[in-house]
C-alpha cells in the first residue's frame, strides 16, 4: 500500500508519452534501437557485483521503453563482444527481440564510443516514429506529422514532482514506473545476459 516509484526518468517525457498515445492506435512493425557511449569514469561501474554490468546499467533504459512502447516482451536471443579477458563484463551487445503482440525488434549497445549515440525508432504501416539522444526528442513523426510539447522542466525535476503528487494524492497510477514495472524490465535485462552468456560461437 505504499506509493513507490522507480527512476525509469524517459517514461515522464513529452516525446515518449506521445509516442505511446500514437501506437496504441497503430499496427507497429517493429522497433530498432541504439544506445552507444562511452564508459563511466568511476570504479564501481564496471564492476558487474557492484553496477550489474554496463549493459545491466545502461541499455536497461532503452529495454524499458521497448516495453512501455509496444508491452511485454516474449523472446530474447543476444550475443556480446568477445571479452579481452576471462570475466570482463559486456561492452557490445546486440539483441533480438519478440513481443507478445507480435512485433519483433532488435538493439544494439556499446559503452566503447567517444561520444553518445541514441536513437529509437519504431515502424507502423503508416510510417514511423524517431527517438534521438539522450533526452529522446522526437525528431521526425511520418504516421501523423504530431510533434510533442517543449519540456517545461528538467526531466529529474518532472519525475520528482510527479511522484510527489502521486503521494500527496495517495494515488499510485501518478507514477510512470512503480516497483513491480521495474521488476519486469529487469527481468527482461537478466534474459538477455543469460542469452549472451550462453550463445555457442558456430563451427565451421
Amino acid at each position: 500500500g505504499v506509493v513507490n516509484a522507480v527512476g525509469y526518468m524517459n517514461r515522464c517525457r513529452n516525446s515518449v508519452r506521445l509516442a505511446k498515445q500514437v501506437l496504441s492506435t497503430r499496427k507497429v512493425l517493429g522497433i530498432s534501437c541504439v544506445w552507444v557511449g562511452k564508459k563511466y569514469s568511476v570504479p564501481w561501474w564496471i564492476d558487474t557485483n557492484l553496477s550489474g554490468g554496463p549493459f545491466n546499467e545502461q541499455a536497461t533504459h532503452v529495454l524499458d521503453l521497448c516495453r512501455f512502447l509496444l508491452g511485454e516482451i516474449e523472446f530474447v536471443s543476444a550475443i556480446a563482444a568477445p571479452s579481452t579477458t576471462a570475466g570482463d563484463p559486456e561492452f557490445g551487445v546486440a539483441v533480438a527481440m519478440r513481443f507478445i503482440d507480435g512485433p519483433v525488434g532488435t538493439v544494439f549497445y556499446s559503452c566503447e564510443a567517444r561520444e553518445k549515440d541514441i536513437h529509437l525508432q519504431v515502424f507502423c504501416e503508416e510510417g514511423s516514429l524517431h527517438l534521438e539522444g539522450w533526452d529522446f526528442a522526437m525528431t521526425r513523426n511520418t504516421i501523423d506529422e504530431k510533434l510533442p510539447e517543449k519540456e517545461q522542466d528538467e526531466i529529474f525535476v518532472k519525475e520528482t514532482q510527479c511522484f510527489l503528487n502521486a503521494i500527496r494524492c495517495h494515488d499510485q497510477l501518478l507514477v510512470e514506473c512503480d516497483l513491480e514495472e521495474a521488476y519486469r524490465t529487469q527481468l527482461v535485462v537478466d534474459r538477455v545476459r543469460d542469452s549472451f552468456r550462453h550463445s555457442r560461437m558456430l563451427t565451421h
